[in-house]
């Protein structure tokens, strides 16, 4: 990036993995367990669910992303901190290192 090797379709690609990235990481943030579920709706005008949160009540996303409780199950996938992980070699944006070491 340093040499504006980046073209602006690459800019626009990157700011849309960040803006996924952190999605996916607050897909984890919102539960109680600090675990993402295998599916999970958001809240919209045209769209809701009711209020199947995803119990952590802390969280500023807890009424955006809902879970309907047969998909609470969680099969431990890797993409979230391989996203968090490219992300930083990219940017080298210390904020991604340490999303990756975050505790719930």
């Amino acid at each position: 990036m340093k040499d504006n090797l980046l073209t602006f379709d690459d800019l626009e690609n990157l700011k849309l993995a960040e803006d996924l990235a952190k999605t996916c990481f607050e897909m984890y943030s919102v539960t109680s367990t600090g675990l993402a579920p295998e599916i999970a709706y958001f809240h919209t005008q045209a769209h809701s669910l009711g209020r199947l949160d995803g119990g952590n009540k802390s969280s500023k996303y807890v009424n955006d992303i809902i879970f309907k409780r047969a998909d609470h199950h969680n099969l431990l996938r890797p993409e979230t901190v391989e996203s968090l992980f490219v992300l930083y070699r990219i940017t080298q944006d210390q904020k991604y290192r340490e999303l990756g070491l975050a505790d719930f």
